[in-house]
Parts: C-alpha cells; sequence; structure tokens
C-alpha cells in the first residue's frame, strides 16, 4: 500500500511541477504579447521609426 502511495505522490510532484512551469511560460507568453501590442500601437503612431531604416 506505501508502494502506491509513494507513486501517487511523485505523480502529483510532477503534475504540480508541470503545472508552476506551464503557468510561467504563460505569463512569459503573455508578457511577450503585450509588449508586441504595445510597440505595434507605437509604430502605428508614428513614435517608432519606419521599418525601411532597420
Amino acid at each position: 500500500m506505501s508502494l502506491i502511495d509513494k507513486l501517487i505522490q511523485q505523480v502529483n510532484d510532477v503534475d504540480y511541477k508541470s503545472a508552476v512551469i506551464f503557468e510561467l511560460h504563460f505569463f512569459k507568453l503573455a508578457h511577450l504579447l503585450q509588449i508586441g501590442y504595445q510597440l505595434s500601437r507605437m509604430s502605428s503612431k508614428g513614435l517608432l521609426s519606419d521599418r525601411s531604416n532597420w
């Protein structure tokens, strides 16, 4: 019985870690999307130089 409990505990730990990692990646992705959105708004207002200059 204790062996099964240990296996269940390991699976729960893995699920928890992968959920935390997924959350971190999700927040990074959301942050990058927000930055991209702000940059596109700035460039549409003409605050950024034209892309042909890059």
